[in-house]
């Protein structure tokens, strides 16, 4: 349950979530909420932990012409308190009017306007960031309380670094080997071109491995260890394996003679030819420069099982194989396990180009915005971790989190670990604030997860912004109409979260402003929603493609007519 929110008692303390779809005013109540907490302003469960300068009010949004655009807002809506308070100007909405209200005396008035000018005046210093900046910042300034030096240059590509990184590690696993160490490698990886080509796809995008000269040698020793073993348990299986392969290539052959009807087997589903090239694999295989795998089927290897001889056999036909066929199966799960162990190398590889790019860019004092968040992250959950959430909890007593729910988990725990959302603690607060709707930036790590997850941290201090200040009527019905359906209906309700009687994320319907506007073409009222769709049987892309198209062409109509929103009798 989700309650509406009013700017003027919204308690300023503890954990709480702000739901604000598009549209309903989230910039004006963030403002509003900030001209609070400059005052220090409400009653005993509503009010803050005190009064604040900007600087000791975190606010975080997602890029950096957000952060000025919210910056200039709040100046601006703190200019215009402050000129209330001192009497310059009568207040232009309801806020305003109940705000100076709740400060009757002229004594308490002035000192109000003392500290919404001061305040407003400080706005060049205030803590509005985005999150990367504000990371940042912070180990920058708290280099010696978390014990990490900060790097110079900070940039977003790394790509430049990755060949010599993937260089480095091919030269250090290869050329060590020989025999069939080196072989198998060579099966493996092919060519310097191949692993650089497999490596890179399998590289992290966002989130490199945290460098030290011991997770180096870890790494190295682990995949060193593992690749040993790895082929000495393959030269041992061969070894055993070599003489019995013999014996069920020699029986097969035997059973498959030039002639169809001289052989026990459907030549249909157990052709000679065919049946010889698996035995040639499995020889090859036995050999000594032989390949790691001989690359059967799962149905070649069913077929080469007692009961799937049997199955092969001609009618009237009887066969009496050698009872070592019924022993394939040990064989075929020995190579399964070599398969997953050669796989296993493969991700030890992935993680050692990873740490070697790691500690590339640590040389040459580079990082980027992502290697900046792990870093303050691991100081968070360090050694020093308690002292740097104490010193930061002091710093900004209260945070206003911006676009919450294009929030990676990392980012969520970093937060929960300085203002820790469960405890819903009195001293500090901290208000997340976004639209669920709206969550767009998973390319970029944000995870809908991680907005369910601080939902449930903090429900059910839920609050909604309720009244659509954007579009016009018809339109916010429609929306309504639209995900209340959906989530009404049985099922996983409109976004698709429901299960069972849990609905960790339902839909809010909100009202419209009342705005007496319609949008009008060549005279003749537009509606809502257009629907339009094809009988061509097109795939994705093209539909898309075609779609992309009919809206162009859609809009191109309206901006070319005489459309526009217009009010009755205009």
């Amino acid at each position: 349950m989700s309650d509406p929110l009013d700017p003027l008692t919204f308690p300023l303390w503890g954990s709480r979530l702000i739901e604000a779809s598009a549209g309903t005013g989230k910039t004006w109540t963030l403002a509003a909420l900030y001209v609070r907490l400059v005052l220090g302003h409400g009653t005993a469960n509503h009010a803050p932990p005190g009064a604040f300068l900007p600087e000791q009010i975190l606010v975080m949004t997602f890029t950096r012409a957000a952060t000025r655009e919210l910056s200039e807002r709040i100046r601006v809506r703190l200019e215009e308190a402050a000129a209330c308070f001192r009497g310059d100007s009568l207040p232009t909405d309801d806020f305003l009017r109940s705000l100076l209200d709740d400060y009757p005396e002229s004594s308490t008035r002035r000192r109000a306007a003392w500290r919404l000018t001061l305040a407003s005046q400080a706005m060049e210093g205030a803590a509005i960031h985005t999150l990367d900046a504000w990371c940042q910042q912070v180990l920058q300034d708290t280099t010696f309380a978390h014990g990490q030096w900060f790097p110079a240059q900070i940039t977003d590509n790394d790509e430049d670094l990755i060949p010599a990184a993937l260089q480095d590690l091919w030269r250090q696993r290869l050329y060590p080997l020989s025999g069939l160490e080196f072989r198998v490698f060579l099966e493996d990886w092919k060519d310097f071109s191949r692993f650089s080509q497999r490596i890179q796809k399998d590289l992290p995008k966002n989130t490199l491995p945290l460098w030290s000269t011991e997770s180096v040698s870890i790494n190295a020793i682990a995949w060193t260890e593992k690749h040993h073993a790895m082929t000495h348990e393959l030269k041992t299986l061969r070894t055993l394996w070599r003489p019995r392969i013999e014996i069920l290539c020699a029986w097969l052959d035997g059973q498959l003679p030039p002639s169809q009807s001289d052989t026990p087997f459907n030549q249909k589903t157990f052709k000679g030819e065919t049946v010889r090239q698996w035995c040639a694999r499995l020889l090859h295989w036995c050999e000594e420069n032989g390949p790691a795998d001989p690359s059967l089927t799962e149905d070649q290897w069913d077929k080469l099982t007692l009961n799937g001889l049997q199955a092969q056999v001609k009618k009237n036909f009887q066969i009496d194989p050698p009872a070592l066929f019924d022993e394939l199966h040990d064989f075929r799960t020995a190579l399964q396990n070599l398969k997953d162990q050669r796989k296993h190398l493969h991700d030890l590889m992935v993680e050692g180009v990873a740490l070697r790019l790691a500690q590339h860019k640590a040389q040459v004092l580079r990082q980027n915005f992502t290697d900046i968040q792990q870093r303050l992250d691991q100081a968070l959950q360090g050694p020093q971790g308690e002292a740097l959430v104490t010193s930061l909890r002091l710093r900004y007593p209260v945070a206003l989190i911006d676009e919450f729910q294009d929030t990676s988990m990392r980012q969520l725990r970093m937060l929960d670990r300085i203002y820790d959302l469960n405890a819903n603690a009195s001293e500090r607060g901290i208000f997340l604030i976004g639209d669920p709707k709206q969550s767009i930036y998973g390319f970029r790590d944000a995870d809908i997860q991680s907005y369910l997850k601080a939902r449930a941290s903090v429900a059910p201090r839920h609050y909604l912004l309720t009244t659509n200040h954007r579009s016009v009527a018809p339109v916010v019905e429609l929306i309504n109409v639209l995900f209340e359906g959906a989530e009404q209906r049985v099922g996983p309700g409109a976004f698709r979260f429901r299960a069972k009687d849990d609905a960790p994320l339902p839909f809010h319907p909100v009202q419209a402003r009342g705005r007496d506007e319609q949008l009008l073409c060549d005279g003749r009222p537009q509606p809502a929603l257009t629907v339009a769709w094809t009988t061509e049987p097109d795939n994705r892309g093209q539909l898309f493609e075609r779609m992309a198209e009919h809206c162009a062409e859609h809009l191109g109509r309206l901006l070319t007519s005489a459309a526009g929103f217009y009010t009755s009798g205009s």
